[in-house]
């Protein structure tokens, strides 16, 4: 499965985002402000640009979603135990997208989004997602926020987790997501690869790539082991099994975009491509909670399906090769 890329930080960078998720309060240092006007250029200045720093996007999202559970566990106790079917009915504005809020802390002027979903008549997720700058997710049932900053790679022209916090959390909240538009038949000729093998007790992982990346081989040798022309052929997907039995250390919330549903089973979405824009997966209206520690998945042995697809024109795909070969 794909490599973990987290990078211990420095312990106070760490503490704070630590404090943050755990609802701890920020301590507020007060100024006598000479000129009104002139101060308030540069805080807001100064905002714009601590704002333009992964780390402490997050850190104002953790903030705010801690805000935002106490009027929800506040809405919960004066009505029977029960939650609101929106945040519109704890006094957050709807943000125009399904789940989606704009929540303001008492003392902050900037609004931030976070989406919420209500499971069931007592359980919820809170979470947000920045792409590229970090993701955080607070599951009702577990009791702490799951949450990581990323920072960019100059040598590698990418972003890697540098900070994170509630690791190894019991549940995870994946969405669901579907394969529409130019590629909606897409999804049959994915089911089609699997179709022979029903009855066994497995999941799987798409893993979407670039085709003419440096280290696309790298990437296939590290999922499948092999080294032959299948291995060094074109390709910018790779359809494997995926054993949570034989792969405990695989975190489902850092390193899956969601999920798929092909020929009636789970196969997790693993994005490694800088095209989001021409993906050939879109999100669903749906998701569901997943148990990190449960085993009732399980593979043989591991099989991989090296696929190329046109993402640009017709969404035609093309199978390259399996491994181990048939």
């Amino acid at each position: 499965m794909t490599a973990k890329r987290h990078k211990r930080i420095a312990s106070s960078r760490r503490r704070h985002l630590r404090n943050a998720a755990l609802g701890h309060p920020a301590t507020a240092s007060g100024f006598i402000v000479l000129i009104a006007a002139f101060f308030t250029m540069w805080i807001v200045i100064l905002r714009c640009f601590g704002e333009d720093d992964p780390y402490h996007w997050v850190l104002k999202h953790l903030e705010t979603g801690n805000y935002a559970i106490g009027q929800i566990e506040a809405f919960r106790q004066h009505n029977d135990g029960k939650l609101p079917e929106g945040l519109d009915a704890v006094g957050f504005k709807n943000g125009g997208i399904e789940n989606q809020y704009y929540i303001q802390l008492p003392s902050e002027g900037f609004a931030y989004d976070l989406e919420y979903i209500k499971l069931d008549d007592t359980s919820y997720v809170l979470a947000f997602d920045g792409d590229i700058w970090g993701r955080g997710q607070y599951v009702s049932t577990v009791g702490h926020w799951n949450a990581y900053s990323t920072e960019y790679n100059s040598l590698t022209n990418d972003y890697t987790i540098d900070n994170t916090e509630g690791e190894g959390a019991a549940k995870v909240y994946l969405n669901e997501f579907e394969i529409a538009g130019w590629y909606d038949g897409l999804e049959a000729q994915l089911s089609a690869l699997i179709a022979d093998r029903k009855g066994r007790r497995e999941q799987y992982v798409l893993h979407i790539i670039e085709r003419d990346s440096a280290e696309r081989i790298a990437y296939a040798r590290a999922q499948t082991g092999c080294d032959d022309s299948v291995c060094r052929s074109y390709f910018n997907c790779l359809l494997t099994t995926f054993d949570p039995a034989q792969q405990p250390e695989h975190d489902y919330f850092r390193d899956f975009l969601g999920y798929l549903m092909l020929d009636g089973k789970v196969c997790f979405i693993v994005d490694n491509s800088t095209f989001h824009q021409s993906s050939i997966v879109c999100r669903a209206r749906k998701g569901r909670l997943f148990d990190v520690d449960s085993k009732s998945a399980s593979s043989a042995r591991k099989r991989c399906w090296f696929i190329d697809i046109d993402r640009h024109y017709e969404g035609s795909m093309m199978l390259k090769g399996t491994w181990p070969a048939k």
